[in-house]
């Protein structure tokens, strides 16, 4: 047997050290900040789908860590996280920094569509064509990866259905800031409290408030049937998120892997709003049906929707107003996404969902 030399273990152990660090550098790990709950929702899916296939893509050259349910970083401070560098990616909702993502910001509703599909579209054909979003981005070290809509808020209570403003009856209920503002300006006779999402549950559990703003595909998951007996959809308006990507963090991304990431981007906007739609025609069956804690899903008349949009459309003005403040390009902004939106829904009124087009033969 033959018997290595010294010089011949060195050069063996060099050469293992070198080919290891290049295979650690191979990969870059990228977290992923997520506060929803890995629940086995379509949505959930997507999600995993995509960052699937993000590393399909690279060819194993990046990988997307998912941190779920507030792991790494809690939501009202997920911009700041991926401004810091402390998390790569991350799900946020721009109504918690609006002094820093105020064009962001505007991709909320308050009146008119209120279908996923129609204003995630909607708004990525004005990004396309509004610099001063790209603007705003760059200003708080980030680089935009996709945008998606939560839907429509709900409303759920314990006593009564709220069909009109007028049924809050001084109730007091979880409102987020902006919606205890139209509150005020409208004259709705209700006391909005001031709660996280997460603190719906015990809240009401408690007593503490009557009612709360929701989102028809989180209730369940978030057991909030137990606590409340009605649903009330006014279908007007809906609120939406964006994932940001630290700059710094896409900068270390060659050419090849940033192509993935912006590749992927409408795909996954196309296959978020499929699953946020899917999502919430599954869970209103399920709580229709509960077999414990059935909920009551109020139908509304053509007056009682009317009631809600004279109030919401009064919030649509205050939200420009309040945007405004931080960047000039607001109302801009908000009239090109109105524009936008109505285009978009007759298009989908005409020829369907992308996903259920006939594709050429």
């Amino acid at each position: 047997m033959m018997k290595m030399t010294k010089t011949g273990i060195a050069m063996v152990l060099a050469l293992s050290t070198f080919l290891a660090g290049n295979a650690f550098a191979a990969t870059k790990t990228l977290s992923f900040a997520l506060p929803l709950a890995p629940t086995g929702s379509r949505v959930h899916q997507t999600w995993e789908w995509w960052a699937d296939t993000v590393k399909e893509k690279t060819g194993g050259s990046v990988e997307v860590k998912i941190y779920y349910m507030q792991s790494l970083v809690k939501l009202k401070d997920a911009a700041q996280a991926v401004t810091a560098g402390i998390a790569d990616l991350a799900y946020m909702s721009p109504a918690y920094t609006p002094d820093k993502l105020p064009l962001w910001y505007m991709e909320n509703t308050r009146i008119g569509s209120s279908d996923p599909y129609v204003v995630t579209e909607a708004f990525r054909r004005v990004r396309e064509n509004f610099p001063p979003l790209r603007e705003e981005e760059k200003k708080n070290n980030m680089k935009y990866v996709v945008h998606l809509s939560n839907g429509p808020q709900v409303l759920i209570s314990k006593t009564h259905p709220y069909t009109t403003p007028d049924d809050f009856q001084g109730d007091k209920v979880r409102m987020p800031g902006t919606m205890a503002k139209v509150a005020k300006m409208a004259d709705w006779k209700v006391d909005p409290v001031s709660l996280y999402f997460s603190e719906i549950y015990s809240a009401m559990g408690r007593g503490t408030i009557d009612g709360a703003m929701t989102y028809v595909p989180l209730i369940g998951p978030n057991s909030q049937n137990e606590v409340s007996k009605y649903v009330v959809e006014p279908k007007v308006g809906q609120n939406s998120n964006v994932v940001m990507m630290n700059l710094n963090s896409w900068q270390r991304l060659s050419e090849k892997e940033q192509a993935v990431f912006d590749g992927l981007r409408t795909e996954l906007m196309v296959r978020m709003a499929r699953a946020g739609i899917e999502d919430e025609a599954e869970q209103r069956e399920l709580l229709k049906n509960d077999p414990d804690n059935p909920l009551i899903f109020q139908e509304l008349t053509p007056a009682q929707r009317q009631a809600w949009e004279k109030g919401l459309a009064l919030g649509d003005d205050e939200m420009i107003k309040q945007m405004s403040r931080w960047n000039r390009h607001a109302g801009d902004l908000h009239q090109a996404y109105k524009e936008e939106i109505e285009k978009v829904a007759r298009e989908v009124e005409a020829e369907g969902y992308p996903w259920d087009r006939q594709r050429p033969q």
